[in-house]
């Protein structure tokens, strides 16, 4: 009875120490858990901060490098306008002056046309002749200054049979361009009429 007695203490205890072995090793793995865990923490903890700080870092940057970008984008975009200006304001001169000096010109070309009307009714067509040839080679579209250049050329000698063929092109060009008067009828029908008779003539002899 002792002897059992004695064993059942002995199981007891082992057991007892087992349980409390247990216990142990449980609370020791329970600590260094927890403490891995913590330190994970701390080292994730650590790592987002690292990782907040370098984005900070790097929009800070960038919010910095486009402000410049922005800045010297707004600047060359005002010295581009700035140039635009001065060159549409050159234009704008350039365009004025234009328009001004054909003002003048077209004011002088109607001043020597009716100067020239003068002079062909007094019967100078000679001077008539030179002053319209100034204005012909400066506006060589100007259609009533061609005819009254050539209507000056025929009348300051219409015996001069070289200034036909000329006088004869230059009116024909007139009435194509849809110029045409009693005048141009009349030296037509003259320098036909004088190129006819130089013909019977020449025919005879």
């Amino acid at each position: 009875m002792v002897r059992h007695s004695a064993v059942l203490k002995a199981i007891t205890m082992l057991v007892a120490n087992c349980i409390i072995t247990v216990l142990l090793i449980l609370t020791i793995f329970r600590w260094q858990t927890q403490r891995i865990v913590s330190e994970s923490k701390e080292k994730i903890l650590l790592e987002i901060n690292e990782s907040t700080r370098q984005l900070d870092t790097a929009i800070t940057t960038t919010e910095i490098t486009l402000s410049k970008e922005i800045n010297n984008g707004f600047m060359r975009i005002t010295r581009g306008i700035e140039k635009i200006d001065v060159v549409y304001s050159d234009l704008l001169k350039e365009e004025k002056k234009k328009r001004v000096d054909v003002l003048l010109s077209d004011k002088t070309v109607s001043q020597r046309i009716e100067d020239a009307r003068s002079y062909i009714k007094k019967g100078k067509y000679t001077e008539a002749h030179d002053l319209l040839r100034s204005v012909v080679d400066e506006q060589p579209e100007n259609q009533e200054a061609k005819f009254l250049f050539v209507y000056c050329l025929f009348n300051k000698n219409r015996m001069n049979i070289e200034n036909y063929s000329g006088i004869l092109a230059e009116l024909s060009f007139l009435e194509k361009n849809g110029f045409h008067n009693q005048e141009i009828d009349e030296m037509k029908q003259y320098i036909t009429t004088e190129l006819n008779a130089l013909s019977n003539t020449r025919e005879i002899e």
